[in-house]
């Protein structure tokens, strides 16, 4: 099955990976702490995976948190979009 994935949230997950916190995840892009939590809550149900487990040191993101989190996918993503418009 193939999930659509916003590129803005794996922007913030690359955040959220490079940080280990929510809240200083959530300054770069300028969204609140419980916006950015409940849009990877939100992401992470449609892809049936969890991404990110909370600890007493922070966030920490699981294996397919992190795969997200590569700047590489977002780069895939952001060519593969690119390739659709110009087409």
């Amino acid at each position: 099955m193939r999930v659509s994935l916003d590129p803005k949230l794996l922007y913030n997950l690359h955040f959220i990976f490079e940080s280990g916190s929510l809240s200083a995840a959530a300054r770069i892009p300028a969204v609140s702490q419980p916006t950015l939590s409940c849009a990877v809550s939100q992401m992470a149900a449609r892809i049936g995976r969890q991404l990110m487990v909370r600890g007493l040191n922070g966030i920490k993101l699981t294996e397919a948190g992190i795969l997200l989190a590569e700047p590489r996918q977002i780069r895939d993503l952001a060519c593969g979009a690119s390739a659709r418009v110009h087409k």
